[in-house]
C-alpha cells in the first residue's frame, strides 16, 4: 500500500487532499476507506479537528468531510491571494512559455473550474511575453486548446532556430569584420597614392606661377654684344653698297 503524507493543518489543505485522493485511487480505496484512513494520516491541530468531527457525527460522507477540512484550514482570503497571484503572473526572462501557461491553469483550477474557460483567456495573454503574442497573433487563439497549440509551435520554431548551427548573426559579424579589414587596406593604399598626387599638383602650381609672369630672357641675349649685333650687320651692308 502506498501511504499519503501526513497533514498537520499548516500545509496547503487543497494540495494535501488532491495528493491524498491520488493515493486513494492507486490503492483502490472506496469513499468509506478514505474516511477511515484519514484519521491515521492527520496529526497535531488537524488530528484534534478530526476527533471533533467524529464526536459531532459518525456518518460522514467523503465530500462532506473533505469540505469541512477545506473550510477549516484554508487561509482567510485564500481566493483573494490566488486571484492577486494570477493577475500578477508574468513570464520570466528565462522561463519557458508552457511553464507559465501550466501554472496559470493550475491557479485557475484552484480558484474555480470556470477559470479554465474561454472568458479567462486574457489571463494567459497577460502572463505571456508580448514578443510571443505578436508571433502568434495571426493564428486562431479562441480557446485554451488552440492557444497552447500555437505556443508549442512557436517554442518548436525557436528551438530549431537556436540549434541549427552558426547563427545568421554570427555569419554577419564575420562578414562585417572582413569588410572592415578590406576598407582599412583600401584607405592605406589611398594614402600611398595621395602623396605622389599631391607632389604633382604642387609642382604643377609652381610651373603655372612661373609662366604666368612672362617669358624669361636668356642671359646671352641680354649681353651688350648680342644687343649690338643687328647694328653691326647694318653697317657692313651699308659699306658694301657704297663701294
Amino acid at each position: 500500500m502506498i501511504k499519503p503524507d501526513h497533514f498537520s493543518g499548516n500545509e496547503d489543505v487543497k494540495k494535501y487532499f488532491k495528493q491524498y485522493e491520488k493515493v486513494a485511487d492507486i490503492n483502490s480505496w472506496k469513499n468509506e476507506d478514505k474516511i477511515r484512513f484519514l484519521s491515521v494520516f492527520v496529526k497535531g491541530t488537524a488530528s484534534t479537528f478530526s476527533e471533533n468531527l467524529e464526536d459531532k457525527r459518525n456518518n460522514w460522507i467523503w465530500n462532506g468531510l473533505k469540505q469541512e477540512f477545506l473550510d477549516e484550514f484554508q487561509p482567510i482570503g485564500y481566493n483573494t491571494i490566488l486571484k492577486t497571484k494570477l493577475e500578477n503572473r508574468r513570464q520570466g526572462d528565462t522561463e519557458s512559455i508552457m511553464s507559465v501557461v501550466t501554472e496559470i491553469k493550475k491557479i485557475c483550477g484552484q480558484l474555480n473550474k470556470k477559470y479554465a474557460g474561454r472568458g479567462y483567456l486574457h489571463l494567459y495573454f497577460k502572463g505571456i511575453k508580448e514578443t510571443v503574442l505578436h508571433a502568434i497573433s495571426l493564428h486562431n487563439n479562441s480557446n485554451l486548446k488552440e492557444l497552447k497549440k500555437n505556443l508549442k509551435k512557436f517554442e518548436l520554431m525557436q528551438f530549431r532556430i537556436n540549434n541549427r548551427g552558426p547563427e545568421l548573426s554570427d555569419y554577419t559579424e564575420i562578414l562585417n569584420e572582413h569588410v572592415s579589414k578590406l576598407n582599412q587596406k583600401t584607405k592605406e593604399k589611398g594614402r600611398e597614392i595621395d602623396e605622389p598626387k599631391r607632389q604633382l599638383i604642387e609642382r604643377d602650381r609652381e610651373y603655372k606661377k612661373i609662366f604666368s609672369t612672362g617669358p624669361v630672357l636668356n642671359s646671352s641675349s641680354s649681353s651688350p654684344k648680342a644687343r649690338n649685333l643687328p647694328a653691326e650687320k647694318m653697317a657692313k651692308s651699308h659699306n658694301t653698297e657704297t663701294t
